[in-house]
């Protein structure tokens, strides 16, 4: 009987990869007699996995129980519930909010004591009641990850805590001292970007690719002119209002969108033209205010963009950033990201926009640049990423199986009987009145 549990929480219905990556790791773990629980925000799971679902924002935990943790939470209420409104597209008052807060820990507080997982790993921990679950972890001492889609198509990642601006790759001193010590591999990096040039990886529902006239004439962006793209990631979208301190050490410089884009517009010199894309899920949530010299674009496909522009511009730490490595184009980065301080971009730092986007413009760093790519990228491929066998990516779901199978603690009960405890008494004694559970 499998006495190792690890739970893993997932907010992506019928993606393809992330399914069958989701089962190869449970095939892996039951191998080595590890158990794997998923946590889906939607209701079908994923099949031959067994799973529990859970709520994707702070409201549907209120329907799962009608326990509330106490207000201990250490938690900022208005923060929080900014946070929450940025997520699900929905405001909530301050009672409503508290309540959320309160069921959610509730929920995750009772089933983490009823599951005793070995490991837990949180999908996209920018999320409220991810947060919420890796706060219940830290107080049991639980090993927790933030888990979410890698940095490149077809690929996993694995961190400490954080998938954006708080990566491994930005916090760890030690991960980031072995990246700047490995050596330029450009055999490699030709490999992997051969790998994605043969390939449509779109994340998102995306237009056809088209050529760069193309775009330009849909766009009316004159054939000769010069373009700065920008493009936006997720969280771009929720930096305002900036009562998280998570959105202001993310981007320092600029509080939202609109004031990058009217940063850019002022710096670009009279005959530059910028196109902003925004991120396929904040569609219809902002829009630029209108200039002569700019175009606001939708789901563009990526190729097009990196084709059409000469030079490409990063709000946010969207993975687009490091696809963008592989085209070998000038990068601009206006706020922190998993490329910060890696030699790899012109990262703007609060200086003299102006002069940086010159640089970038003329790309007067290309070889610097062009190196450091050759380091980076398959340093991430062999050592961060894991991705299907067959693939680029060097560690495989039965790696990941294995990291995993090595935190297991004591239990008194198997993994089976534990997630038995959970289904046959403890979510039912959750969803009942405070009455009738007495």
């Amino acid at each position: 009987m499998p006495r190792g549990l690890h739970l893993a929480s997932c907010y992506l219905p019928n993606d393809r990869f992330v399914d069958a990556f989701f089962t190869d790791l449970a095939s892996g773990l039951a191998r080595l007699g590890q158990e794997i629980l998923l946590l889906p925000t939607y209701e079908a799971g994923i099949d031959g996995i067994q799973h529990v679902r859970i709520s994707y924002d702070l409201a549907g935990y209120t329907e799962l129980t009608h326990a509330r943790a106490g207000p201990a939470s250490g938690l900022l209420p208005d923060a929080f519930g900014d946070l929450e409104a940025a997520w699900s597209h929905r405001q909530i008052g301050a009672a409503d909010m508290a309540e959320g807060i309160g069921a959610c820990a509730a929920f995750f507080a009772r089933l983490l004591d009823e599951m005793e997982p070995d490991s837990v790993s949180v999908w996209n921990p920018a999320v409220p009641q991810g947060r919420l679950l890796q706060m219940a972890c830290l107080a049991r001492g639980i090993p927790f990850f933030g888990l979410e889609r890698g940095v490149f198509p077809e690929t996993i990642r694995l961190e400490s805590r954080e998938v954006g601006a708080q990566a491994d790759l930005v916090l760890s001193p030690a991960l980031r001292s072995v990246l700047r010590d490995a050596q330029p591999r450009r055999d490699r990096f030709e490999e992997i970007r051969l790998h994605y040039r043969q390939r449509d990886f779109s994340r998102y529902p995306m237009s056809p690719a088209r050529g760069r006239s193309e775009f330009r004439r849909e766009t009316g962006i004159p054939e000769g002119a010069r373009l700065v793209v920008l493009v936006l990631s997720g969280a771009a979208g929720h930096w305002a209002p900036r009562s998280m301190h998570g959105s202001r050490f993310s981007s320092p410089w600029f509080e939202s969108a609109q004031e990058a884009t009217d940063a850019l517009l002022e710096a670009l010199p009279d005959d530059v033209w910028l196109a902003v894309q925004d991120h396929p899920v904040d569609f219809g949530r902002w829009s630029p205010k209108p200039h002569p010299r700019l175009r606001h674009v939708h789901r563009v496909h990526l190729q097009t963009l990196f084709d059409a522009a000469d030079v490409l511009a990063f709000l946010g730490a969207t993975t687009v950033q490091h696809e963008a490595l592989l085209a070998a184009k000038p990068l601009v980065l206006l706020s922190r990201s998993q490329l910060s301080g890696y030699g790899l971009a012109y990262e703007h730092r609060g200086g003299d926009l102006a002069e940086l986007l010159d640089r970038a413009l003329r790309h007067e760093a290309r070889a610097t640049h062009a190196e450091a790519a050759t380091r980076y990228v398959p340093f991430l491929f062999d050592h961060l990423l894991f991705g299907p066998p067959g693939g680029p990516a060097r560690q495989v779901p039965a790696d990941l199986a294995r990291h995993l199978a090595g935190l297991e603690a004591a239990h008194c009960a198997s993994a089976d009987l534990r997630i038995e405890r959970w289904l046959n008494r403890a979510a039912a004694d959750l969803a009942l009145e405070p009455e009738a559970a007495a």
